[in-house]
């Protein structure tokens, strides 16, 4: 805690909300934002829209996406008034085993999801940390079922950025820095991103000028894998590059491995109701069954007669959030292969009776709740699966709404940041290291098997109210990506703040006995909360730090059909929309 009796500056910046009728698209850079725009004016709709500015990112944001990283992507078809999913998440490889890690001998837990901690990082920073990536699979499926433009003009801004290159701006440039010492290990990734061994120079002063950083060998593979598709990623020249990459640095993907992999279309989702807007997202183990979990509780609290951001707000916040983190590691996992009781936890029932465990005097609760007795699967529960409280992970996330009533949320990620840290041989292209998501010791819920998804964070969601969409959002930022958007939700739902409010209030995140919290939250309150039990650390957040999650999302007005926008204010993110 800070010390009460002094008075302190606080740091406080927003950005501006865009309205229009006719289109819009937010991404965490304004470049891919412009390049999902343009798709917009051209004609397309928000799916061709969403897959430029997908293909864009991971130019301009490549610390984050690739199109060798996996994901999913909610859609509401306008047309028929559908809600669908695709989810193009990484998988295991087959040659994959539970034992395939050496767990280092002082047994310390660490990285992302605090899993005991491997010798030489290889599941987190190596090709033996690659998963089978998903991203052009989920990718290439969309367009099948809900295109109107081919992948190849759609790929066309990704490439004039790449071929052209542009103006190395100061995010790209800070996690370059932040990255280049392991970037030392991999040649072929240090020489695209340190050229001449340091980072490209942002304009930190109009005299100096910058640089443009360009990634030829990246434009030539979007430029073969626009014009090839998922053919082109799988079985051709790009497939095989990684599939070379993998055999002469000790990865484990093969070709048979790339031609397998099948992105999953569904047109039965995970909802919940949440004060009158219907949630949807994909099935299965994921952040957003987590955060609806949370809202499901909350909703048995009439948050809207408690101030906003007031002590009684953020402690029911904080209580429910760890509520339904303990429920997630300890009965959650990929529903194929192990029992999971997803509608136990999802219950209203359930719900109902973790908020009884919740006190308005005290933090808690203390244990995991017993969602079985709500469901109709079988049980198994894993009392070790739990991970320690850790930093944010490394994604990245879009939407996009067109004119016809068409609206995206898309979710892309490497996992951590920079993924393996492995470009696949003279392609330019990252990989993931998807294994990141699995615990290295067997015979947990979470272990590795061949084939295996991932318990992932990602929280992508569709709000509808009756069959009319309401609005679409999701995050960047690891675990914190679920509370992040539950957040962002129920301040635009209870509290009425307009999505773009709603994305930069102050948050906080609870997931155990810390509470960490967004220093721009009032003394009083951070003591109040701190007399009720909880362990309160205070995190400020800045341009380049990530205590947080960073989300981005598009309203709809209900009454005028009016597009609104809402975009993190302190990175890069950026709103653009077609002027009526």
């Amino acid at each position: 805690m800070t010390d009460t009796s002094l008075l302190r500056s606080r740091f406080l910046i927003d950005k501006t909300e865009i309205a229009s009728r006719r289109g819009i698209v937010v991404a965490q850079h304004p470049l891919a934002a412009e390049a999902g725009a343009r798709i917009l004016a051209a004609g397309g709709n928000a799916i061709d829209a969403a897959v430029a500015a997908a293909a864009a990112i991971t130019v301009v944001e490549p610390s984050m996406s690739s199109l060798a990283g996996g994901g999913a992507m909610m859609i509401h078809l306008a047309r028929g008034k559908k809600n669908i999913a695709i989810e193009y998440l990484p998988r295991v490889p087959a040659a994959a085993r539970p034992d395939m890690y050496r767990v280092r001998a002082d047994q310390v837990a660490g990285g992302m999801f605090g899993w005991p901690l491997i010798e030489g990082d290889s599941n987190i920073v190596s090709a033996l940390s690659v998963g089978v990536p998903g991203s052009m699979s989920g990718l290439s499926l969309a367009l099948e079922k809900h295109g109107t433009l081919p992948m190849s003009r759609l790929f066309e801004p990704a490439i004039e950025l790449a071929e052209e290159g542009f103006t190395a701006d100061w995010y790209l440039s800070t996690m370059i820095a932040g990255a280049a010492r392991l970037m030392q290990r991999f040649p072929e990734t240090r020489d695209i991103f340190l050229p001449g061994g340091l980072p490209p120079a942002p304009p930190l002063r109009a005299y100096l000028g910058s640089e443009r950083f360009r990634q030829p060998q990246l434009a030539a593979t979007l430029r073969r894998l626009g014009a090839g598709g998922i053919e082109e990623f799988s079985r051709g020249e790009v497939g095989r590059a990684l599939v070379r990459t993998m055999k002469r640095q000790g990865g484990l993907i093969t070709a048979d491995d790339l031609a397998g992999y099948r992105a999953q279309y569904h047109e039965s989702l995970t909802e919940t109701r949440y004060r009158g807007v219907n949630l949807h997202t994909m099935p299965g183990a994921n952040g957003a069954t987590t955060a609806f979990e949370t809202l499901n509780i909350l909703e048995q609290f009439d948050l809207s007669a408690l101030d906003f951001l007031g002590t009684d707000h953020l402690h029911l916040m904080a209580c429910a959030q760890r509520a339904a983190f303990l429920d997630r590691f300890v009965h959650m996992a990929d529903p194929s292969r192990v029992a999971v009781p997803l509608q136990g936890l999802l219950s209203k029932d359930f719900a109902l009776e973790r908020a009884r465990a919740i006190a308005f005097d005290r933090a808690g609760p203390e244990r995991a709740g017993d969602p079985w007795s709500f469901d109709r699967a079988q049980a198994a529960a894993d009392t070790l699966a739990r991970g320690a409280l850790r930093d944010a992970g490394c994604t990245t996330h879009l939407c996009v709404a067109d004119a016809e009533g068409n609206l995206v949320s898309l979710t892309n990620t490497l996992g951590d940041l920079w993924g393996s840290y492995v470009v696949a041989e003279g392609t330019g292209m990252l990989l993931n290291d998807g294994m990141i998501w699995f615990n290295p010791v067997p015979g947990h819920i979470n272990s590795i098997e061949p084939g295996k998804m991932p318990l992932s964070n990602v929280t992508t969601v569709l709000g509808t109210r009756g069959d009319q969409a309401a609005f679409a959002i999701g995050a960047p930022g690891g675990r914190k990506v679920i509370t992040s958007v539950l957040q962002s939700i129920v301040n635009h739902v209870d509290y009425k703040r307009s999505l773009q409010q709603a994305i930069s209030a102050p948050r906080l995140h609870c997931e155990g006995n810390k509470l960490q919290i967004d220093s721009r939250v009032t003394e009083e309150v951070l003591t109040q909360l701190a007399r009720r039990g909880h362990t309160v650390e205070v995190l400020e957040e800045s341009f380049v730090t990530a205590n947080f999650a960073r989300p981005v999302g598009i309203s709809v007005d209900a009454v005028t059909g009016v597009l609104r926008s809402g975009v993190d204010a302190l990175r890069m993110a950026s709103a653009i929309g077609l002027a009526s």
